[in-house]
């Protein structure tokens, strides 16, 4: 994990300029990193309620690689004030899957 790649590809996500299919592109750059190192940042960018919906969304997947109760109460709280019915109803619908799953882990 490089510290200065990192920024590159968080700047990208961040940078509106950017086509979306990068910016999820950048995201998915992620997906072997530790999770300890991005899930924050992840959080935070699934919270704003300015970010595209699909930056959002695959935030909140990059969030829920490596979920403890702590990011799951986190991600409730957002819930509850959370005004994009797309965003509620996609999470509230993955964390129905996820508990109805016999390997929630996958």
């Amino acid at each position: 994990f490089k510290q200065e790649f990192a920024d590159v590809l968080m700047n990208i996500i961040g940078d509106t300029f950017v086509p979306i299919p990068i910016r999820l592109a950048a995201i998915d750059a992620f997906r072997r990193t530790p999770c300890t190192e991005t899930r924050e940042y992840f959080l935070e960018t699934f919270r704003e309620d300015y970010v595209d919906i699909e930056i959002r969304l695959a935030s909140y997947l990059q969030v829920m690689r490596c979920p403890n109760l702590s990011f799951i109460r986190k991600i409730f709280h957002a819930l509850r004030n959370e005004r994009m019915n797309q965003a509620a109803t996609f999470v509230w619908s993955h964390l129905n899957n996820l508990g109805q799953s016999s390997l929630p882990s996958r």
